[in-house]
């Protein structure tokens, strides 16, 4: 009986350095740089996903699809929720070009890990094709932040991204692609532009098939031309609002005087003029010789007036003798 109990005892420990080893050679390559946060799967590295050297992002790492790892993940693992933080230096995230069978980010697999958290960098300036279809299906993540810089949204990019969709497309976004939204049932898509811009610039089928709610904000935008020095965040608000006047830019061998529309001698208005339309203000800049001259020629007057000052006050105290 004794001997039994040895033998299923030697059996289980067996068992579990199998099953350790068959981890380690099917899933240890496929995570890569992840971390491993406590039954969180955490993707922030650039060695976490596959970007060129141009800031391409086209998918996770080793497989080239989310749907691969998710499922190596959740068979091998048991995570209970993934975050992925995108890395500062990709621009654009590819979609489209399918690969192994998925798009970039997709999450279509059942009973997969949870997405926790999605945070794209801020110079982004992309969202390409297909690049978030299928992500939140399993998911429900329902809010999608996208970052101020994006310029550019593709044909397709959040098509079937789930069954809700909370989202607003920033005043910078010049182009909608066709289907963007195709497939979502519930949620909102916020345009911080107004619909005219929209129906002029976006591809006209850009809403097709989403049954949200549609809102624009008609926002005005104000931006800052610094003619090379210091770059300066856009000002957004509705119509009749005030710009907040920011630090003065630095240039090297200028000196900044103000900041104008169109005419370079009129400077801006901060404290009363108010945005009706999308504007930019730009830079004043002087040169430092020039400044130099100007402050020179100024302490010469001062000078030069202290001294026609001193004589007259000199011929003012004395006496007249005839």
């Amino acid at each position: 009986m004794q001997r039994k109990s040895i033998f299923t005892i030697l059996g289980v420990m067996l068992a579990v350095v199998v099953t350790s080893l068959a981890l380690v050679f099917t899933v240890g390559p496929k995570l890569d740089a992840a971390v491993i946060n406590y039954g969180q799967l955490v993707l922030e590295d650039e060695d976490d996903f596959v970007i060129d050297e141009n800031g391409v992002l086209y998918g996770i790492a080793s497989h080239y699809s989310c749907s691969s790892m998710w499922y190596d993940v959740n068979t091998y693992m048991n995570f209970s929720d993934v975050r992925i933080k995108i890395p500062d230096c990709v621009k654009k995230i590819e979609g489209g070009e399918k690969r192994y069978g998925t798009f970039t980010f997709n999450n279509y697999i059942q009973d997969q890990p949870r997405i926790s958290e999605l945070i794209l960098p801020d110079g982004l300036e992309e969202i390409g094709d297909g690049a978030f279809r299928y992500f939140a299906w399993n998911t429900n993540y329902e809010n999608f932040n996208v970052p101020e810089g994006v310029q550019r949204i593709g044909n397709s990019a959040f098509a079937s991204y789930g069954q809700s969709i909370n989202i607003t497309i920033p005043i910078n976004v010049s182009y909608v692609g066709c289907d963007a939204f195709n497939g979502i049932r519930y949620g909102n898509v916020v345009c911080e532009c107004s619909e005219e811009f929209a129906n002029n610039n976006w591809d006209a089928d850009w809403k097709r098939g989403f049954y949200g709610a549609v809102q624009f904000l008609d926002l005005k935008k104000v931006t800052f031309n610094s003619m090379g020095g210091d770059v300066i965040p856009m000002q957004k608000g509705s119509a009749g609002f005030l710009v907040s006047e920011p630090i003065n830019p630095t240039l090297e061998n200028y000196v900044f005087q103000y900041w104008y529309t169109t005419d370079e001698d009129t400077p801006f208005d901060f404290e009363n003029e108010q945005v009706t339309d999308n504007m930019t203000l730009t830079a004043k800049w002087e040169p430092v010789a020039t400044q130099n001259n100007e402050n020179q020629n100024q302490e010469n007057n001062q000078n030069q007036n202290n001294e026609t000052t001193n004589h007259e006050n000199a011929n003012n105290g004395k006496k007249f003798n005839p």
